[in-house]
């Protein structure tokens, strides 16, 4: 069975953490969750100055990410960040 690359984004969130911008997304990509959390905690330690009510990170695989991402950020973030808009309907 072929594991699936993990990848980490960092998040800005409103105070309910239901509408987000994508903040960070790393270059790299990590063979298990262990080793992309490691890397979460050590950005989100950084990441204090950023003016949003929640911070988060979040690590996943590529399908993942997208559902995530869909789910909680707006089109423009998701286009600043590399990633195709998502249709309003489809969030």
């Amino acid at each position: 069975m072929t594991k699936g690359l993990i990848f980490l984004i960092l998040l800005g969130c409103d105070d309910s953490g239901t509408l987000c911008d994508v903040l960070a997304q790393p270059p790299e990509s990590y063979a298990s969750r262990e080793a992309c959390q490691v890397a979460a905690d050590r950005l989100l330690d950084g990441s204090f100055g950023y003016p949003y009510p929640v911070l988060a990170t979040q690590c996943g695989t590529e399908t993942e990410m997208a559902a995530l991402l869909g789910a909680v950020a707006a089109p423009e973030a998701l286009t600043a960040a590399g990633k195709p808009p998502v249709p309003p309907g489809d969030r």
